[in-house]
């Protein structure tokens, strides 16, 4: 009785496989989740997922490379030189992210203004240390999603409005966010904070190399969705500067806090608006009764 993978090899071994292409795919700086996904899109494995999930581990290297090969063929990349591109592709995608970090002089501006304008407390300075921020080595501190998502949280609860702005924003329209006008040291927190969030962008040259695969809608959302290729729509061009969106994200933040705030003050006042009536009501009734008893006490005496 033949095993499930000679079954398997029974379906992939006839696979076509030249020596260009198996050179070209064992350098498309792909994930093992990646090269299966595309793997399973080979028209012949198609519909053997659970067993491919099962036996993939144990298929040869030839083996793995074929499918690999015959699933890019399904995704439109059937010719050597489409798939040239496509390694070109993954080789610049690759190259620009290394690059994807804070520039040298926005990390200094973030360690500055932890170390000048936040009055860290030492344990806050060493908790800050013990994530991995270097306070004296910007050049060589690599910024960790982790890191950026916390000194982005703790550089925000430091931006405290007045009283005067809360005021204003409170029912502030949303549109005039962009105008709102921040005191200076507010100001540098917020633009020494913000390239914490900027959104990194791959390159125009890398966006006219995807565009000339001419995939097939189906097939370029299949690729973007495992995170093979970039979206053509969103992740490529000029990055723009990430202060604005910061302040109006902090600014609708706080205004929704204010407007919670709000709500539960005017609706205490209303409660003890209906407090105080039914007190009235209360004693109103107290003083009726009380001035009846009277004249009923009167009118017995005068009897």
């Amino acid at each position: 009785m033949k095993t499930t993978l000679s079954r398997l090899a029974e379906l992939i071994e006839p696979l076509p496989l030249s020596e260009e292409d198996a050179e070209l795919l064992t350098n498309l700086h792909l994930t093992d989740e990646q090269v299966f996904a595309i793997s399973g899109q080979a028209e012949r494995i198609k519909y053997h997922q659970t067993e491919l999930q099962k036996n993939y581990a144990k298929l040869t290297n030839s083996q793995q490379l074929k499918l690999l090969n015959a699933g890019l063929h399904s995704l439109g990349l059937k010719s050597l030189e489409s798939k040239q591109t496509f390694s070109q592709i993954r080789q610049q995608i690759f190259q620009e992210e290394q690059n994807f970090d804070l520039t040298t002089q926005e990390k200094e501006n973030i360690l500055r203004l932890l170390i000048t304008n936040l009055n860290l407390t030492p344990a806050q300075r060493q908790s800050l240390e013990e994530m991995g921020v270097e306070f004296f080595n910007a050049s060589n501190w690599q910024v960790s999603e982790e890191q950026k998502n916390q000194l982005l949280s703790f550089g925000l609860n430091k931006l405290e409005l007045s009283q005067e702005q809360k005021e204003k924003l409170t029912n502030l329209a949303s549109e005039r966010f962009k105008t709102f006008a921040f005191s200076e040291p507010q100001k540098t927190i917020l633009q020494s904070l913000a390239p914490l969030t900027k959104e990194f962008k791959y390159s125009v040259q890398s966006l006219e190399l995807v565009r000339s695969l001419s995939l097939k809608h189906t097939n370029l959302t299949f690729l973007v969705n495992e995170e093979i290729i970039p979206n053509p729509h969103t992740a490529f061009g000029e990055v723009k500067s990430p202060y604005l969106p910061l302040k109006i994200k902090f600014l609708s933040g706080e205004q929704k806090t204010l407007q919670t705030a709000a709500k539960i003050k005017a609706k205490a006042a209303h409660q003890a608006q209906i407090q105080a009536a039914k007190h009235s009501i209360l004693d109103s009734l107290l003083e009726f009764a009380q001035r009846e008893e009277n004249l009923n006490l009167n009118f017995t005496l005068d009897n």
